[in-house]
């Protein structure tokens, strides 16, 4: 009997630790809204009553009112910042720690968190965001939104000192270690913005993973790193739709003509070696077409992917690496085997360098048309709203991709056409120069 009771209690307090870990699991990973959060997603909270609010936090805390005077200045106008923002509140509360440099942060966060929701450039999308990938654990100080292109970005603001960073110096490097593996991993830009000078071994190491450091960066000077954002986002946006669209149209163009290609040799009458060459290479440019059509198409993708999406929860950066890669290896093959074919003599001088010339004008054609498709889809957007931008600018790129991508493919072929054209008239007229000249006959 003994035993049966000490198996229960055991069994009891076994239930109550895993319902207590799951529990702490819980709140680590999804943690619970604030009041103020769940009150707002209801709809119950006017802007009178945040304001009341966030006075309060401020007034009743180590800063009192002369700190919600001077340093946040009553939070009127341009010195209001959306309480309800994900993270928002908890900066809010953390004003009154206990730890005079936890609430010092919180201040700097908060201060600077309301200049990217002021500027009408950038969306301020969530203050202090816990993040758990597979570069490890942390938490982005600033995380905002282009409102133009939809690039995301973030800003980690520091206030530390040349000591104190020497101190700490191999702590900050794994934060940028981290940082340049969020770029790598999901695009979204990075900036390490310093109130205070910063040494040259972060700033080189900095500069080595790709991450950019901004220095003595008081609230006043924080414009120059948004300025940075606002250049770099469309950069990148533009290079994103550059290399969807051009891969996109090139791999289209691919998968059309070998796909034709291929339909003809499977109606051949003989099996020879040239016939299976020509099928080698046509099967490798099949290949290309559709690792650059995928890759490009993951890019679009990830482009428009609203965050939560079924698009977004799929690899499309695993897409677009593998995909392109695999498409540059189908034509990088592709040309062996044509190679191949012009030295064992399947195809003559002129076959061969026709089919290069193609080739060499799709891709040029899919590169000029994504450029040119880009500035036209990007123009027709803006006239709906900075927002469309994006929108007009992919499509006009995709649509700019496939025209360029066939058509230079087509002037390619027509050029190298033409000019054998004009060997053969000429070399004819030269042969019959020649006869006429012999017999001394005149035409």
């Amino acid at each position: 009997m003994k035993r049966i009771l000490l198996s229960f209690a055991v069994f009891f307090v076994s239930c109550q630790l895993a319902t207590l870990v799951d529990a702490q699991t819980t709140m680590t990973f999804a943690p619970a809204l604030t009041h103020m959060e769940q009150a707002a997603a209801l709809g119950e909270v006017t802007k009178s009553e945040k304001l009341a609010w966030m006075r309060d936090q401020v007034r009743d805390g180590r800063y009192g009112q002369r700190g919600l005077d001077n340093l946040f200045k009553d939070f009127e106008g341009k010195s209001y910042i959306e309480p309800t923002i994900p993270g928002v509140t908890k900066n809010f509360n953390a004003l009154n720690s206990l730890s005079p440099q936890q609430a010092k942060g919180a201040a700097r966060t908060l201060l600077f968190a309301t200049r990217v929701y002021q500027d009408p450039r950038f969306q301020l999308v969530a203050v202090d965001q816990p993040v758990n990938a597979s570069y490890g654990r942390t938490d982005k100080d600033l995380v905002l939104r282009h409102r133009q292109t939809g690039q995301l970005s973030r800003i980690e603001v520091k206030d530390v000192k040349p000591a104190s960073q020497r101190a700490d110096l191999e702590r900050i490097k794994g934060q940028i270690d981290k940082m340049a593996a969020e770029y790598k991993s999901t695009g979204e830009l990075q900036a390490w913005a310093n109130r205070q000078e910063t040494i040259p071994a972060i700033k080189v190491y900095a500069i080595e993973k790709g991450i950019p450091v901004f220095e003595t960066t008081k609230q006043s000077e924080f414009s120059k790193v948004l300025d940075d954002f606002d250049r770099r986002s469309i950069e990148q946006t533009r290079m994103n739709f550059a290399s969807g669209g051009f891969s996109t149209g090139v791999g289209l163009m691919l998968l059309y003509s070998s796909t034709h290609e291929l339909l003809e040799l499977s109606q051949a009458e003989t099996d020879d070696f040239a016939v299976r060459l020509k099928i080698g290479e046509q099967g490798a440019m099949l290949v290309a077409g559709g690792g650059l059509t995928a890759s490009g198409l993951a890019q679009f993708g990830s482009q428009f992917a609203s965050k939560g999406s079924v698009v977004a929860k799929l690899p499309l950066g695993g897409v677009t690496k593998w995909g392109g890669r695999l498409g540059f290896a189908g034509i990088l093959t592709a040309e062996g085997f044509a190679i191949a074919e012009y030295k064992t003599g399947a195809i003559n001088n002129r076959q061969f360098y026709t089919m290069q010339s193609s080739l060499g004008g799709g891709l040029a054609g899919g590169a000029g048309g994504t450029v040119i498709g880009f500035w036209i889809g990007g123009g027709v957007g803006c006239l709906f709203g900075p927002e469309a931008f994006p929108v007009g600018a992919g499509i006009g790129e995709f649509v700019g991709g496939v025209v360029g991508g066939f058509g230079g493919a087509e002037l390619g072929n027509m050029a190298a056409s033409g000019y054998y054209r004009n060997l053969d008239e000429t070399q004819k007229q030269e042969v019959e120069a020649s006869i006429y000249q012999h017999y001394g006959v005149s035409r």
